[in-house]
């Protein structure tokens, strides 16, 4: 008997070349930005934090698809996910050039954010 998660097919531990290549191609050719959010869910959904060329297209897609915060925001995913700070650091060094180039800093350097307007309490 098969576990019932194995009759979808998205288990990635069955088979990790062909998972890598799906969602690598998902972020290529995404054109929307629910879509694009729906994918990020996806792949950080599991227990460990998806390859470099993966995160490359994901923060391809969303510059492309003009969602700045969500380029942001899968870096500070990237750095949760992973288990060490070396990791992270890894990450950042393989990724470097293309967040240079576009324009995708960590969050850390965006600086700190001042509360607009505070939470009032009703009851």
């Amino acid at each position: 008997m098969r576990p019932y998660s194995s009759a979808h097919g998205d288990d990635p531990e069955s088979n990790y070349g062909a998972f890598v290549s799906k969602w690598t191609y998902f972020f290529k050719t995404v054109d929307e930005d629910f879509e694009l959010e729906r994918g990020l869910n996806s792949i950080f959904s599991h227990d460990w934090c998806p390859p470099v060329e993966t995160v490359s297209e994901a923060i391809k897609a969303s510059r492309r698809l003009n969602v700045f915060p969500t380029a942001v925001r899968i870096l500070e995913a990237v750095e949760e996910k992973v288990e060490k700070k070396e990791q992270y650091t890894a990450y950042l060094n393989e990724l470097r050039p293309l967040l240079n180039e576009l324009g995708v800093p960590e969050v850390k350097d965006l600086g700190e954010f001042k509360v607009v307007r505070e939470k009032k309490d009703f009851y």
